[in-house]
């Protein structure tokens, strides 16, 4: 039995554009890697915190589950004001990219300040769903 081939073919897509302000068509991006067997990357640096009825980015702005893009990916020093990132995918991904990646990429923490601030704006974001309506 031949080996299974990989599919390393991927669109790479902000939902929020930072220079333009155009908004990602991300419905009609799924629907071409759907169908072209291309996985799809969502960068959400501009997008979290911004998009969507209670700010959870382009994915729920554009009424799709965060499971029909494979990896979503951003900054928390944009809508969250600390530092760091975030990358969001399946078991299987996320497993990868802990054992294939470099190992100083996953060596140092968030410093406990900065994840208590990322965790109290990510409660304000709960809490208050109507500062996105603007």
């Amino acid at each position: 039995k031949p080996p299974k081939v990989l599919n390393r073919r991927f669109i790479v897509v902000e939902g929020l554009y930072q220079n333009t302000g155009m908004i990602c068509p991300l419905p009609r991006v799924v629907a071409l890697a759907n169908k072209f067997k291309f996985r799809v990357l969502l960068e959400e640096s501009m997008s979290f915190g911004t998009l969507g009825a209670t700010g959870r980015g382009a994915c729920e702005h554009h009424g799709l589950s965060a499971s029909d893009v494979t990896l979503i990916c951003g900054s928390m020093s944009t809508a969250l004001a600390t530092v760091g990132g975030f990358s969001v995918a399946d078991k299987a991904i996320t497993s990868h990219q802990r054992l294939s990646s470099t190992g100083y990429c996953f060596s140092a923490s968030l410093p406990p300040f900065n994840a208590t601030a990322a965790i109290s704006a990510l409660r304000i974001m709960k809490q208050t769903p109507e500062r996105c309506e603007r």
